[in-house]
């Protein structure tokens, strides 16, 4: 299932998804390095599905601590969004 949505989303094949993830791994750069990086390469939509996508990771062992925001937030910035578009989906995520 994830193939089909994968090729159909980013008309890619899952395979180039794991040449990407082997040079992410051999070029190993803090996440706020690569982040910044790739925000050029982002709209909103998808800077924001990371941050969404960060948040539900942070939320997966049911708690959530102030180092998982900050990063989160950090995440933000690298993406440069604004704090305020950050803010919002932290808060949907902790008020939920």
């Amino acid at each position: 299932m994830f193939h089909k949505v994968y090729r159909k989303t980013t008309g890619a094949a899952v395979a180039d998804v794991y040449q990407e993830i082997e040079k992410v791994r051999s070029e190993y750069k803090p996440p706020y390095q690569y982040l910044k990086q790739v925000a050029a390469y982002l709209n909103d939509e998808g800077k924001i599905d990371i941050i969404k996508a960060s948040m539900m990771i942070a939320a997966a062992d049911s708690d959530i601590d102030a180092t998982e925001i900050s990063m989160v937030q950090n995440f933000g910035k690298a993406l440069e969004l604004k704090p305020a578009q950050v803010r919002v989906i932290i808060d949907s995520v902790t008020n939920s």
